[in-house]
């Protein structure tokens, strides 16, 4: 059996309550990361992004507004985003600027002929 592309196709699927749980964990993940806030005002410019964990986060330094993840939607609100998840333009750059800092922080440094090893 093919994953399914939707979550109505995963909650429709006779395994739905090994996705339910899938979702409900990616979800707490993505809150315990800190990843956004809730409680803006939907007048906000919004984008709609189809996120996954597997990606580090970054992050943001923008004011990037996104929907809520398809059935966590809450009415009138929309998600403030703190770090750059997968699928946002800016989540590589964000991503590579946070592993730079670490490496610097313990010790390494950038090669003289190639910064970038």
């Amino acid at each position: 059996m093919d994953d399914p592309m939707t979550l109505k196709e995963a909650l429709s699927r006779p395994d739905k309550q090994e996705w339910q749980k899938a979702i409900e964990e990616e979800y707490e993940s993505l809150l315990q990361n800190n990843t956004w806030e809730i409680d803006f005002p939907k007048e906000k410019s919004v984008i709609q992004i189809n996120h996954s964990m597997g990606h580090w986060q970054g992050d943001l330094t923008e004011e990037i507004y996104m929907c809520p993840p398809e059935g966590f939607e809450t009415e009138n609100k929309v998600c403030r985003l703190k770090k750059a998840i997968y699928g946002l333009k800016q989540a590589s750059r964000a991503w590579n600027q946070k592993l730079h800092k670490v490496l610097i922080e313990t010790g390494l440094k950038c090669g003289k002929t190639d910064p970038c090893v």
